[in-house]
């Protein structure tokens, strides 16, 4: 088995989120506080992402997110008020998934591992990983939340967390997509270990700042928000037996 990609934050290589690879939740509605107490301010030198508190120390991104002086803020509903539930926490290990291809994006999770555990309570709290993801029907809705951009042709982040509704995309539809999709200009293709949603009129959807979110259909976590394109469905990284089994192995879960 390969060893995990694993690096010390210190010495962390810093790689850029690609800038238009994303497109945004317009539309969205602001998050009511305490609805989605696993969300996590995943920022870096340059950057920021989204994420999902799994355990009290350990918290799942995407692995395109890596960057240099990472931290991590929970309860975070708006990024620049001073709000008393707001934990924040340096990541003192980031690993990325073994299998991860960043030319193809298949693989894209990453494990941060907080210098301390969090004080779990209303506003802050972990998000289950499932037992099995089972094939999700065309049209179930989900639900996706971040501080990605809000507006087309802006590469401002939203203050407050916001989230909104998404349906379900077959991988034959959204590969049909992106084969027409001038932006994907490395011909990416979606496999069986994504999944693809946005709404009926493809106007709400991830944005490069909700990069490494959860996608939550029905109560339960399936995926974590990979990448996209404008007038094309979000692309997420589903958790797989592999990917549960990985992140179980790591985190010290039951495999």
């Amino acid at each position: 088995m390969a060893t995990p990609q694993m690096w010390m934050l210190a010495v962390i290589l810093i790689n850029s989120i690609p800038g238009d690879t994303c497109v945004e939740i317009i539309g969205g509605r602001e998050v009511k506080a305490r609805s989605k107490p696993f969300m996590a301010l995943v920022k870096g030198d340059r950057g920021l992402c989204g994420g999902a508190l799994i355990k009290p120390n350990w918290v799942l991104t995407a692995a395109h997110c890596v960057e240099g002086g990472m931290k991590v803020t929970l309860g975070v509903l708006s990024r620049s008020k001073k709000e008393k539930k707001k934990q924040e926490f340096r990541v003192t290990k980031g690993i990325i998934n073994d299998e991860y291809n960043k030319t193809t994006n298949e693989n894209d999770l990453m494990l941060l591992k907080l210098n301390k555990s969090a004080r779990l309570n209303k506003y802050v709290n972990t998000l289950a990983l499932p037992k099995s993801v089972k094939n999700l029907k065309n049209g179930t809705k989900c639900s996706i939340a971040g501080w990605g951009e809000i507006k087309h042709n802006t590469k401002e982040p939203s203050d407050k967390l916001m989230e909104a509704t998404v349906k379900v995309v077959s991988n034959r539809d959204c590969n049909k997509s992106y084969e027409k999709n001038p932006k994907n200009i490395k011909k990416l293709k979606i496999t069986s270990d994504m999944l693809c949603a946005w709404d009926d009129q493809g106007a709400k959807d991830s944005a490069k700042g909700d990069s490494g979110g959860p996608l939550v259909c029905g109560k339960k976590f399936v995926a974590v928000v990979s990448f996209g394109f404008d007038k094309s469905p979000g692309v997420y990284t589903l958790l797989t037996p592999k990917n549960i089994k990985w992140i179980n192995k790591i985190t010290g879960g039951k495999q």
